[in-house]
């Protein structure tokens, strides 16, 4: 680790906005470069890295685009068997849920915020998060809330798969696909706000592209509701 830019850029983060020199001082430089220190920590499965440079991305800069980024390294980060105690856990939802109240008048970052804390309530088992997320986000016609719910339907309520996949379907079909950030298809990733240095932040409650996904899981689902009682004995 010794000599990491990584490192390098995690100390300037550090350091009070005053005492920064050279080009780390200007903020969106920094900013871009935590940015892409902590993108690299991910990519090379140093978790506790880049735990700690989204903590200080988000204390720099915090937006929707940074809380992402930490969600997203505290759920992957976790022990495979961390559940709803886990502080990683909590201090993920705190930071989700604290955005989402102040993002109370804004219609698109709440359905953002909800399906991110669905997803992060799903990686740690916390089903009562996870079903009422999931419902508010089916509430607002969320993508996300419609691909989780329909997936897990597909075991045991095939009829509700069916609805759940065709209503993406029919949304699909009839309104355009979302163009795609430059460089990147929009999961996960290097995602930010209009205002912060990292351009935008592809939502994923848009009419899916993949369309074929969809399908899949209504074809799935249609087709196990036409084998009905026989499909225990197929």
């Amino acid at each position: 680790m010794q000599g990491d830019p990584a490192l390098a850029v995690l100390e300037v983060l550090r350091q009070d906005p005053a005492a920064r020199s050279g080009d780390l001082a200007d903020r969106g430089r920094l900013l871009r470069a935590g940015y892409d220190a902590f993108i690299s920590s991910m990519d090379s499965f140093q978790g506790d890295l880049a735990v700690d440079l989204a903590r200080e991305l988000f204390a720099e800069d915090p937006a929707i685009w940074s809380a992402f980024c930490l969600e997203g390294a505290l759920r992957r980060s976790a022990d495979s068997e961390a559940g709803p105690e886990s502080p990683r856990f909590r201090e993920a939802l705190e930071v989700l849920e604290s955005l989402r109240e102040s993002n109370a008048s804004d219609p698109v970052a709440q359905l953002d915020l909800t399906n991110r804390i669905a997803i992060l309530a799903g990686g740690f088992g916390a089903r009562i998060v996870e079903r009422a997320s999931l419902g508010r986000s089916l509430a607002s016609r969320g993508v996300d809330g419609a691909q989780i719910t329909g997936l897990a339907a597909l075991a045991d309520r095939p009829a509700v798969a069916e609805r759940l996949f065709g209503s993406l379907l029919d949304r699909s079909m009839a309104r355009p696909a979302a163009t795609a950030p430059s460089g990147e298809n929009g999961q996960d990733d290097e995602s930010v706000m209009p205002s912060s240095p990292i351009e935008s932040l592809p939502s994923r409650d848009v009419p899916p592209e993949a369309a074929p996904w969809a399908l899949r899981g209504h074809a799935l689902a249609s087709l196990e509701l036409l084998r009905g009682p026989f499909s225990i004995q197929d």
